[in-house]
């Protein structure tokens, strides 16, 4: 396939990449034009605070045309668009910002295909279509935002936030129904999240998770002189945080009473002093903070634990131990978004199943050289960089071919 003119519009400033959904959706402009080749246009979002030094470092890190606009202020946004979800209300230019974009990208060759980076940016895409010959839209969902915020609602206990959930998960639903008819495609990460596009064409896209060039293949896990578990996140993060809590206050207790010595080793940056210190205090852990390579933890751990105890999307840091082939302990909201590795997870909801089949792992190395290779090769097979290209290739040749509107399912 001949390369294709892209107009991708990113949801949020994507550099540094320390958060799931940065990584994940710089991985796939990275995908797009270093390793496909296609001829990209990044429309960015920037915030009040964004300095010009922070855009050349985005520009640094991304090598592709890129422009950049203004987010509206949180409450003139909210004001202006009341049937959006918050979250697509304060992404989304105002007219003028709007206007602007118009008179670029319609100065410009027509893209082949424009690719909304969320729900909520599609918006943006479909005003902007008018100057594009009404080339087709993609967009590429990363969550179900409608269950995302009936399952807070189910889970709030304060009346205020309760409220605010509820109407959010009314005004996703909403959204998702009314792009579900207008867009060529919505790219989903899982096969459930179709049901939430009822009159849209889908297409199951894995996420990015794997960095590495095409060609790339860590070799087969060995067993010999790994030990313990390992925790990976950014601290400073307070999902993150709250599933370490979580793990070590009601999990690490009972697998120490059936294995006595069974360490914890935690990585990650920005815990904040007090939890470091929590953290040093427990005798059962060994805190590392940040590192510049996690290369050498990957290769001494015997079991990844990742227990998440909310957010949305897909958990990105699953895939540095599955292409290495550390058997993963997770739960079902851990493994969201990874059907096609669900037989190398293992997942446990309750703090006596996850003990259990972390004390499992610990102890059967017959068990532990199964799940790694079933989980190295189903990592190989659907979501390393090759297996990705493949399947966002054919999406791109698929679509770009339309002349806008709805495709035929």
């Amino acid at each position: 396939m001949p390369p294709r003119r892209i107009l991708f519009v990113a949801d949020e400033f994507l550099h540094p990449r320390n958060r799931g959904g940065r990584l994940e959706t710089a991985n796939e402009v990275e995908l797009l034009s270093a390793t496909l080749g296609h001829d990209l246009h990044l429309l960015v979002p920037r915030d009040p605070w964004t300095t010009p030094a922070l855009e050349h470092e985005h520009r640094s890190a991304l090598p592709v045309r890129t422009t950049f606009f203004d987010r509206p202020p949180r409450k003139r946004a909210s004001l202006a668009r009341p049937r959006l979800p918050y979250i697509a209300a304060t992404r989304l230019p105002l007219r003028g910002e709007t206007e602007r974009l118009r008179a670029l990208v319609g100065s410009e060759p027509v893209p082949d295909l424009v690719i909304a980076a969320h729900d909520f940016m599609w918006p943006l895409a479909e005003s902007l279509s008018p100057q594009l010959d009404d080339a087709p839209i993609a967009v590429r969902s990363h969550n179900d935002e409608g269950a995302y915020f009936a399952g807070l609602v189910r889970a709030e206990s304060r009346f205020a936030l309760r409220q605010f959930y509820r109407r959010e998960a009314r005004r996703s639903r909403w959204l998702q129904r009314h792009l579900s008819g207008r867009v060529a495609v919505v790219a989903v990460l899982s096969e459930a999240d179709r049901a939430a596009y009822p009159d849209a064409t889908t297409r199951f896209l894995p996420p990015v998770i794997d960095d590495q060039a095409i060609g790339y293949r860590p070799d087969a896990a060995a067993l010999d002189g790994r030990a313990g578990l390992l925790f990976v996140g950014a601290l400073d993060a307070g999902l993150t945080a709250q599933g370490l809590d979580w793990f070590r206050t009601t999990v690490l207790p009972l697998l120490a009473a059936e294995r006595p010595g069974t360490r914890l080793r935690v990585v990650g940056r920005g815990a904040p002093a007090a939890l470091q210190r929590s953290l040093r205090a427990d005798p059962g852990i060994d805190y590392v903070g940040e590192v510049d390579d996690l290369d050498p933890e990957f290769a001494a751990a015997r079991v990844f634990v990742n227990p998440v105890l909310g957010g949305s999307g897909v958990n990105m840091k699953i895939g540095g131990p599955a292409k290495r082939g550390i058997p993963i302990v997770t739960n079902e909201l851990g493994a969201r978004g990874f059907d096609k590795l669900r037989n190398g997870l293992t997942i446990a909801d309750t703090p006596a199943a996850f003990a259990a089949e972390c004390a499992r792992l610990l102890a059967d190395d017959q068990l532990w050289n199964l799940k790694s290779r079933a989980l190295q090769s189903a990592f190989d097979d659907h979501y390393a960089a090759h297996a990705v290209a493949s399947v966002y290739d054919a999406l791109v040749e698929e679509f770009s071919t339309l002349t806008g509107g709805a495709a035929q399912s």
